[in-house]
């Protein structure tokens, strides 16, 4: 069972329910998460993308700003940010975290690794992920929403991330 006290598990549950598409039982546990353990940045993180899909953007701003705060710091943060200040209509605001996307992604070329994994949340976005910035990318989290037949023919995938324990285990 659950350890009531243990925040990585809580995590882990939070996890596999995001990605099994129940993003009200996932909020619950990233919360539960962060009671245990208040700097916990990947909750934060997760939590302001539930809050994206779910179109709820001042909690969505208010966990990636502290996101931030706890030091973290990326091209997909950025972007995610941008995302949020542009429904918010804080368009000026949007456009600067759009100009720092791209200031982050200019330091690399797509051949400085071989992949980035789920670059946004949002599977019709990947194809124009690819086309706008040419670097290749990993799916994990949409092969439990998508068929293969819709994922496999993406410009720009390069890799399947596969997580047994979402799918039942490895003797399936």
């Amino acid at each position: 069972s659950l350890d009531p006290k243990e925040e990585k598990a809580h995590f882990g549950l939070a996890k596999v329910y995001q990605i099994q598409g129940d993003l009200d039982r996932a909020e619950e546990e990233y919360k539960k998460t962060l009671i245990l353990a208040a700097d916990n940045p990947k909750a934060y993180y997760e939590l302001a993308k539930i809050y994206i899909k779910k179109q709820k953007w001042d909690a969505a701003l208010d966990k990636i700003k502290t996101y931030l705060r706890l030091g973290l710091d990326g091209a997909t943060t950025r972007l995610r940010l941008s995302i949020i200040y542009w429904h918010k209509k804080q368009f000026n605001k949007a456009i600067n975290e759009f100009k720092k996307t791209i200031e982050f992604c200019s330091h690399f070329k797509p051949t400085d690794f071989a992949y980035i994994e789920d670059p946004v949340s949002d599977f019709a976005d990947l194809e124009r992920f690819y086309d706008a910035t040419g670097f290749p990318y990993a799916v994990d989290e949409h092969l439990s929403t998508q068929p293969l037949d819709r994922i496999l023919p993406l410009r720009g995938l390069t890799h399947l991330i596969i997580k047994p324990t979402l799918f039942g285990g490895l003797s399936r």
